[in-house]
């Protein structure tokens, strides 16, 4: 079968605006848009407020909705849309649920005395590209929406399309305040190279509404979402239907060969993952991972011995956290640190997300999935620990469909595709802060968009 051809014909670099279809049925959330920060003694002497209650205005963001009702920096925020904001995790929370163009109300304190603002809620803005057209759409998912981007080159036709599927957190995928970070990085990459991108966000994280939260929903809910985006991709007919690639990261590493052995893409490429249940993994977490990040030897050795009774009853008999508290040993265990839950929540997930997740085989869901599939890993990621899952996952795809798996490793390279110098030089970084957004958009490895470009490429080539 002939390629299709998939060279851009570019037009002048201008940042384009975002295009909607569904979307349109998705409101776009807003925000405050300042930096707010808790209410000292100090601030309260200074600003002669009558508590701490409340939180202190350090900075307003220009073209927000805090400086287009008049907010000022030095300003206490004392009620938002009458409801009394305690702290700063309580003004955060209320403004988490601003919606563009809704009324808002909010009461400051200032030079000694009380002052209200009125006037509607600004959104975020949106994505910008000046290779790509933007597209804000929506998934309908159980009672609510899944909020949607994609970017599609400036070009007509039809184009292959990458589905970027993110790690386990929580955080949202619409980089509105930063296009120039790794995976808009890896986005724009692909681009140039003419492909669409597609995400999705998890239910109840950034525009998505509905009732779920993903801080709250197991890993089978979560599952779902994404079989649920996918299952829309046809509606759009600038993507060639026959040739779609799944990227996934980290945990989506994952998801992908799941919802590959469904839904049969063309390939599947994965970086930074695992091949084994979570319980495994957790144990490698405790005691190699723990090794690499430079631990002391006979702490981490009792560390892992001590974790090891509790993870089994966690994973294997499903026991949840009040249950496990229930043992002494493991109530400790639980508070310092090793295995830290914060209420039902482990690493920001529901306790049941983990146990869902440590039921999926993955093995078999490679098997069955038999895509051309491509498993690299960083040379340094501290988070998948070693090369092993990547190699495996090229062996397994090979064994039972030959010719089909391939290994890469990308050298002096982490989890988020960041070059750094070494382990020991990245673990450095990491404990004193200086490894953040800044350093990881200036050391993005673009290594790892030629990789995967040339080897879509070379698929789309046998076509």
């Amino acid at each position: 079968m002939q390629m299709k051809t998939y060279s851009l014909h570019w037009v002048a670099l201008l940042l384009c605006f975002p295009l909607f279809l569904s979307g349109q049925q998705l409101a776009r959330k807003g925000s405050l848009g300042a930096l707010l920060a808790p209410v000292t003694k100090d601030i309260q002497t200074q600003t002669n407020a009558p508590t701490t209650a409340g939180s202190y205005l350090q900075r307003v963001i220009p073209n927000s909705t805090a400086a287009s009702i008049g907010l000022q920096a030095g300003d206490i925020v004392l009620t938002i849309n009458q409801e009394a904001v305690t702290n700063t995790q309580k003004a955060v929370q209320i403004a988490g649920t601003f919606i563009a163009k809704q009324e808002v109300k909010v009461e400051v304190w200032r030079q000694g005395k009380r002052h209200s603002f009125s006037g509607t809620v600004m959104g975020k803005p949106f994505e910008k590209s000046p290779v790509a057209e933007v597209i804000y759409d929506a998934v309908p998912f159980q009672d609510g929406m899944l909020r949607s981007i994609i970017h599609k080159p400036k070009a007509d036709g039809q184009f292959p399309l990458v589905v970027f599927m993110q790690g386990f957190d929580c955080g949202s995928i619409d980089a509105y305040y930063d296009n120039a970070g790794p995976v808009r990085k890896l986005v724009d990459g692909l681009l140039d190279n003419g492909f669409a991108v597609y995400r999705v966000e998890k239910p109840g994280v950034g525009d998505s509404s509905g009732s779920l939260d993903c801080s709250d929903i197991d890993y089978d809910q979560e599952l779902a979402a994404f079989d649920t985006a996918l299952g829309t991709l046809g509606k759009y007919k600038f993507i060639d239907q026959e040739n779609i690639f799944y990227f996934g990261h980290s945990l989506g590493g994952i998801t992908a060969p799941i919802l590959a052995a469904k839904h049969r893409p063309k390939g599947v490429m994965v970086y930074g993952t695992v091949l084994k249940s979570w319980h495994e993994y957790m144990h490698e977490v405790h005691r190699e991972q723990a090794i690499k990040r430079g631990d002391d030897f006979i702490r981490l050795d009792a560390n892992t011995r001590a974790v090891a009774p509790l993870l089994a009853e966690f994973f294997l008999m499903k026991k949840s956290p009040a249950e496990l508290e229930q043992n002494p040993g493991y109530l400790s265990l639980m508070q310092n640190g090793i295995m830290s839950f914060q209420d039902d929540r482990l690493f920001g997930r529901h306790y049941t997300f983990w146990q869902d997740l440590n039921d999926q085989n993955q093995t078999a869901a490679w098997k069955e999935a038999g895509v051309h599939t491509l498993a690299m890993y960083g040379e340094y990621d501290l988070q998948a620990i070693s090369g092993e899952a990547a190699k495996n996952i090229a062996a397994l795809v090979n064994a039972y469909h030959p010719g089909k798996g391939s290994y890469k490793i990308l050298a002096k390279t982490e989890h988020a595709f960041a070059k750094v110098p070494s382990m020991e030089e990245y673990v450095r970084l990491r404990n004193s802060g200086q490894f953040n957004r800044q350093y990881m958009t200036q050391n993005f490895n673009k290594d790892i968009v030629e990789i995967i470009s040339e080897w879509m490429l070379s698929l789309l080539q046998q076509s």
